[in-house]
């Protein structure tokens, strides 16, 4: 079954379309994508909240470039969107793979 339209967003990416959508969960941000053509593997990405400059954990926006950049690192590390009968493709730390990394240490959204 796939996501719900109402609450998830469309995508296109290299010409194949996914719906996506953001949760906060137990004290991380979770994406979730999946193909919008075809019920197969969903994938699953965990990230981690920081601390604002009052010290308080928020969650990174997540844009439709992120999510495509995450898209495309989880199908060059194996993930099958159109594969049905996998379980969940889960990247654990999906911080490094949606954000770059700036001189000063912070994290950034790709463009």
């Amino acid at each position: 079954m796939g996501m719900s339209k109402k609450s998830s967003r469309r995508i296109l990416i290299d010409g194949h379309p996914y719906r996506w959508a953001f949760s906060p969960d137990s004290g991380y941000g979770v994406v979730i994508v999946e193909s919008e053509t075809s019920n197969g593997q969903r994938l699953v990405a965990y990230c981690l909240p920081y601390p604002d400059a009052t010290g308080q954990k928020i969650h990174r926006s997540v844009t439709p470039g992120a999510v495509s950049r995450l898209v495309k690192r989880a199908l060059e590390t194996g993930w099958e969107p159109n594969a049905a009968g996998y379980g969940e493709f889960r990247i654990p730390d999906a911080d490094s793979w949606i954000w770059e990394t700036d001189a000063s240490g912070g994290k950034t959204a790709p463009e």
